[in-house]
């Protein structure tokens, strides 16, 4: 399933990083910013399984990556500007939809053409630990951000109204320092031992900074150890 992991690849790395503000804003507020944020993800489609081009078919599931992820985006958008906000159930089952057609895709592709994964052997391409791992580090370092957000945008829909707050998903400079105790966390996870260390001191320096947000460590920081755990055990 080498091609799987690299549509995954490219789906986290084009729906997330590559997912800036401002494609987001154009992506709900203009109808053609679902196309420039899709291209991107088609563009990062094509990067990440350039050996599986020379297969006709193949451009056919990309043609069908591009309109599915274009329904589902649109879909999504209507549904919170029309019938509920967005919350953290919509944003599983969206990640859930973009996933499984990839995985449908793939099978079928495999199905026509077992053998193609053997017909090349690039270093990056046919490397399928590293590509998880990539995948890993993407998930854990960006994609739990917005799941961070929408967990504490549910627990703040279940206060009483004089308690609620109003909450805004935080901008690029207030994301950085997630990004990177999540890419640490996550490293210091998949290298285990002594590294254990690390992500002791990393929660010490949250007690000490009174900066023990429980979603943001449940969520965030625990999600993101998980992760390295899983890419340890599976990858090395």
């Amino acid at each position: 399933m080498n091609l799987f992991w690299l549509l995954t690849l490219a789906h986290l790395v084009g729906d997330f990083p590559l997912q800036t503000d401002t494609v987001f804003y154009y992506k709900t507020t203009y109808k053609w910013g679902v196309l420039l944020h899709v291209g991107i993800v088609s563009a990062m489609n094509i990067l990440f399984t350039l050996p599986y081009l020379r297969y006709p078919v193949f451009w056919i599931v990309l043609i069908l990556l591009f309109l599915s992820h274009i329904l589902y985006d649109s879909g999504k958008i209507w549904i919170t500007q029309n019938v509920i906000k967005d919350n953290v159930y919509l944003f599983l089952f969206d990640q859930f939809l973009h996933l499984f057609t990839i995985w449908i895709l793939t099978f079928g592709f495999l199905a026509l053409y077992p053998d193609a994964v053997y017909r090349f052997n690039w270093p990056f391409y046919s490397n399928t630990r590293l590509i998880i791992q990539i995948s890993g580090f993407v998930l854990a370092t960006f994609a739990l951000t917005p799941l961070v957000f929408n967990v504490r945008v549910f627990i703040n829909d279940r206060k009483p109204k004089q308690e609620r707050e109003t909450l805004i998903f935080p901008g690029l400079r207030q994301r950085v320092p997630g990004y990177v105790e999540r890419f640490f966390l996550t490293l210091l996870a998949l290298l285990g031992g002594w590294f254990w260390l690390g992500i002791a001191a990393i929660f010490g320096v949250r007690l000490l900074a009174q900066k023990w947000d429980w979603p943001v460590v449940v969520f965030g920081d625990f999600l993101a150890i998980l992760v390295g755990i899983l890419l340890r055990a599976f990858t090395l």
